[in-house]
């Protein structure tokens, strides 16, 4: 159970000044500390900032270039279906002035003769 408590201890302790231990705070060295860490997350931050910039310039400017090349192949495909076709109508005009009957025509009103003997076909 409980001890019968002696009051005379108490009142000895009582009695006895109370010294105050202060401690040395260091509020500078924390707040050096603490100024340290934030102008490092500032500069990691500025530097963060400064790469996504750079990120985003450039992803702009392959895009632009990427536009550019793409333009300039349908550009290229449209000059060649031009010269394709051009060759095409050449081939046509070709095909219709060298016709037998046409150019028999012609040699009639030039006055030639045509000579079997000298013609040869040739099949494939």
């Amino acid at each position: 159970m409980a001890e019968a408590r002696i009051l005379s201890d108490y009142e000895e302790i009582e009695n006895q000044p109370i010294t105050v231990v202060q401690h040395e705070q260091k509020p500078q060295d924390k707040k050096k500390r603490k100024l340290k860490t934030s102008t490092f997350y500032r500069w990691v931050y500025v530097i963060l900032g400064l790469v996504m910039l750079v990120s985003i310039f450039f992803t702009i400017h392959m895009q632009n270039s990427l536009t550019k090349t793409s333009l300039n192949i349908m550009n290229q495909q449209q000059d060649n279906k031009k010269i394709e076709q051009r060759v095409e109508e050449l081939r046509q005009e070709k095909n219709e002035l060298s016709r037998a009957d046409r150019i028999m025509k012609i040699a009639k009103e030039a006055g030639l003769v045509v000579n079997d003997n000298n013609i040869r076909k040739v099949m494939k």
